[in-house]
């Protein structure tokens, strides 16, 4: 089963304690998540307000663009992969 890192200033974290994620439609699990101490919270925030300062200058067409991608490759790994992550 996979297990769900955090995803903070462009790397991978394993820190903390894991979890199972539940199908709700049929109870199967779906996968293992970390929950984040408090160490590793404060560090997510540092790194998301250091990113805002460059996401906010480039613009918003440069951003929808991004995210469109984003988007793309989503659809692109498929349902069961997104709803993995959800």
């Amino acid at each position: 089963m996979q297990t769900l890192e955090h995803f903070i200033d462009g790397k991978w974290v394993a820190n903390g304690p894991t979890r199972q994620k539940i199908d709700p439609c049929n109870g199967k699990p779906l996968s293992l998540y970390m929950c984040a101490d408090p160490d590793t919270v404060n560090a997510a925030v540092a790194a998301a307000r250091r990113a805002q300062v460059g996401w906010r200058a480039m613009g918003r067409v440069r951003r929808a663009e991004i995210l469109d991608k984003v988007l793309q490759e989503l659809k692109a790994f498929g349902t069961s992969t997104v709803m993995t992550l959800a």
